[in-house]
């Protein structure tokens, strides 16, 4: 009876991670709707960062932290956080700071995603931003001795591997074409996560919906200028619709993991979100856009697949 009762349990707990694969999937699938329909991308964008903006700022009030507190000297609770004496003082800085370099990095590849589904198919777009998880990985080996195991270190070497053989043409020689959009948006994507992980280090938990409050926030105003600058501010109820339709599973699919991350073990959330976004973004693509992979397209997605397994146990 209590095994009955534990696997009903377990069953419930792993809805938030099937919710959470699910968001995170559906953002790859309306940028590749807005992309076929050649709907207005900053506008997307805005409307996108908007809608998250204002879902993290009621998470803030709800959490009846105040969104500033007054600094008498900003500059020195920042250092004292960094040495390891964490303060409410210090972490609403890092918050400010680092959620608005976060933002930029947001930005920057959310667009590139977009671009990358259009011209690279939602599939493999994907696969190279879920691959961003390397380089905080690579750096806190570097910054902070964490030496994955050996079979991490399988992981990482496949997962290079697998952008080797994407970036091969199918010609007979094999010669290696750089996708630069998709390599630039690894790494923007990777820079944003080791945002992620120096906020995790560097600052109270609580903070957390500041941090994501100034990061959606900053993204807003600096889509906002780019519309502007871009002079096509006609409106459009459909790219405003979708842009909506991106923002609250981007908020979603943090709350989820982090639902998930509370009631479930990280070896098993962590390579299952990850693998199974892939999985289930490269399995709809084909079935509602009728994408067609090349074969070292689809080598490189089962390797990536194992990869990210590999590298998150």
């Amino acid at each position: 009876m209590t095994i009955k009762c534990s696997n009903i349990l377990m069953g419930v707990n792993m809805i938030y991670l099937i919710c959470a694969i699910a968001c995170s999937s559906s953002i790859a699938l309306i940028f590749k709707y807005t992309e076929r329909n050649n709907l207005n991308r900053y506008q997307v964008t805005v409307f996108n960062y908007l809608t998250a903006s204002i879902i993290s700022l009621f998470m803030v009030l709800k959490s009846k932290i105040p969104l500033l507190i007054s600094f008498s000297n900003p500059f020195g609770a920042v250092v004292s956080n960094f040495t390891g004496n964490i303060t409410d003082e210090g972490s609403s800085v890092i918050c400010i700071v680092l959620g608005i370099v976060t933002g930029i990095l947001y930005l920057v590849g959310f667009l590139l995603y977009q671009v990358s589904i259009r011209q690279s198919g939602a599939s493999l777009a994907s696969m190279f931003n879920r691959m961003g998880i390397l380089i905080p990985m690579i750096l806190s080996i570097v910054l902070w001795n964490e030496y994955p195991t050996l079979i991490r270190w399988i992981g990482i070497t496949i997962t290079v591997v697998a952008i080797i053989i994407v970036n091969l043409s199918d010609d007979k020689n094999h010669k290696l074409q750089l996708k630069w959009n998709l390599l630039i948006m690894f790494f923007v994507a990777g820079f944003a996560e080791l945002s992620n992980k120096l906020f995790q280090k560097y600052a109270i938990l609580e903070y957390k919906n500041h941090f994501l409050f100034f990061l959606f926030f900053t993204a807003f105003i600096i889509s906002v200028i780019m519309l502007i600058k871009n002079k096509n501010l006609q409106f459009s109820l459909k790219a405003s619709l979708c842009g909506i339709a991106v923002g609250i599973p981007n908020m979603l699919t943090t709350f989820f993991v982090i639902e998930a991350l509370d009631k479930i073990q990280a070896m098993i959330v962590y390579p299952a979100f990850s693998a199974g976004s892939i999985a289930l973004i490269m399995l709809l693509s084909i079935l509602i856009y009728k994408e067609k992979l090349k074969k070292n397209e689809i080598i490189a997605l089962c390797m990536t697949l194992i990869g990210i397994i590999l590298v998150n146990i």
